[in-house]
């Protein structure tokens, strides 16, 4: 594998350690110094809107937000375990209180306040405006667990997404209609998602049993290969819960709602009403 620079600076040789299967795909990576990232393409880049730091968070806050994370239970309702903090996302647009979960449908929802420090230097690195994040999404990656590639719902959520890495680094993909590369994402990093980044680039991270690192090594994603990814953002009201109806049914659309697909006869029990 080779590790070069881009803009022309000089490629890094680098050894293949000798335990690593033969049929394990290799690819370039190169160095894109503008954005201080490690990239398959970078042609591609930059992107606008796409911002990266690496080391965003010290190693004493990565030890906190991890310590936070495992002292508080997960959600188990997808395959990945994840946690919210501050306020709930709903995965229907309908503003119908029997369309969303019951109290013992739901999961805790954790105190924004755990991660306001984080919050607040976000704030004050311009990447949000003071009281803008209303929502942290906790999600766990184990072993060789990745994410189709997709966009954050802009229907639910603002205009600027932004993750925090901890753990163990992952490349994640990002495609567009017309071209596709792949960042690492390193361990205390912080990626943020503005204009084309956030609304014409999917991203995701692919299910690999084994992870490239540009310093030349090839990992193995056991289960003990574990990271946690902070999601950053502000939750719109067309997510939060509602107490009362205040939208008509022919108003509303429902966008693979597993609340709603749980329980048939309440679902037909509420088309019936309208």
């Amino acid at each position: 594998m080779r590790i070069k620079q881009a803009k022309g600076l000089p490629a890094v040789e680098s050894e293949q350690p000798k335990e690593i299967p033969s049929n394990i795909p290799d690819f370039p990576i190169y160095f894109y110094e503008p954005a201080q990232i490690y990239t398959t393409d970078p042609t591609v880049l930059p992107i606008k809107g796409m911002q990266y730091i690496p080391n965003y968070v010290t190693p004493e806050e990565a030890k906190y937000i991890w310590d936070t994370v495992y002292d508080r239970e997960f959600s188990t309702l997808i395959h990945r375990r994840q946690q919210f903090y501050g306020q709930r996302y709903y995965h229907t647009t309908c503003d119908l209180k029997d369309l969303q979960p019951t109290e013992e449908e739901e999961f805790k929802c954790y105190d924004l306040e755990l991660f306001q420090g984080i919050i607040t230097r976000l704030e004050n690195d311009g990447f949000f405006e003071k009281g803008e994040v209303t929502q942290i999404l906790v999600n766990e990656y184990a072993g060789a667990m990745g994410i189709s590639n997709h966009f954050d719902d802009s229907n639910a959520f603002g205009d600027t997404i932004v993750t925090i890495s901890v753990g163990k680094p992952v490349w994640l993909t990002l495609t567009s209609n017309e071209d596709q590369t792949k960042v690492f994402l390193e361990e205390n990093s912080l990626f943020c998602m503005k204009e084309d980044a956030r609304y014409k680039y999917r991203h995701g991270i692919p299910k690999a049993q084994w992870v490239r690192t540009p310093d030349g090594q090839c990992i193995k994603r056991g289960m003990d290969y574990i990271r946690i990814s902070l999601t950053i953002r502000k939750l719109l009201d067309t997510r939060k819960k509602v107490e009362e109806d205040i939208t008509h049914w022919d108003e509303c659309l429902v966008r693979n709602s597993i609340f709603l697909s749980k329980d048939e006869a309440k679902r037909n029990e509420i088309l019936n009403k309208q």
